[in-house]
Parts: C-alpha cells; sequence; structure tokens
C-alpha cells in the first residue's frame, strides 16, 4: 500500500528529517500550523494513513499500530530515500512512533 507523503523542505541545508503522524480520525492537515515552525531546522514529513486524508483505505491492509509503523518506515524510504528521522505522532499516532522506535530504532534520531 501506498501511502500520501508530504515533504516541506528546510529552511536551511543538510537539515534532519522530521515525521509527523496525525491521530485517528484525523489526517497530514492537522500539522499545517506546526509545518512552517518545523521547517526552521527540519525537513517535515506529514503522513496521511490509511482511510485518511489523502491516502485511500485499503481493507488488506492491517491497520494496527506495528503494522502501521512498519508501513511509514517503509514508504518514508520509498517515497523519499530517508532512512533516519525524528518522529512526532499525536494520539494514535503517538503510537505508532513508538512502535517506530520499538521496532525500527536504528530510523529514529
Amino acid at each position: 500500500m501506498n501511502l500520501s507523503l508530504q515533504l516541506f523542505p528546510a529552511e536551511v541545508a543538510n537539515a534532519p528529517h522530521v515525521v509527523l503522524v496525525h491521530g485517528m480520525g484525523s489526517a497530514a492537515t492537522a500539522w499545517k500550523p506546526l509545518t512552517p515552525l518545523l521547517q526552521k531546522r527540519f525537513n517535515v514529513v506529514t503522513v496521511d494513513l490509511p482511510g485518511h486524508g489523502l491516502t485511500p483505505l485499503d481493507k488488506s491492509q492491517p491497520m494496527d499500530p506495528q503494522s502501521l509503523a512498519d508501513l511509514v518506515v517503509k514508504e518514508v524510504d520509498r517515497q523519499f530515500s530517508v532512512n533516519k528521522f525524528h518522529v512526532v505522532g499525536n494520539s494514535w499516532g503517538g503510537w505508532i512512533t513508538l512502535e517506530i522506535a520499538a521496532h525500527h530504532p536504528k530510523v529514529v534520531s
């Protein structure tokens, strides 16, 4: 499954990446007020989880936090060739980012 991800470039060269994961019933647009502030120091990647925002629901995609964590890591690498980043999550997205840290510790800055 392909996730809808958006990359907002940093204002500085060689900036690290931060991946923002929204909560249940929300979308990547929830991060719109925060994104310009983060761009001062980070390349910002926002995620639309399956069935949210611009990512359609795929009934074959498991929706548990660990499976979604694996999917986010895979898609960030596939779409942007980024395999090291900071993570921020809200609510359900917070759980997903904890799973990223637990199951993909080499990816998390």
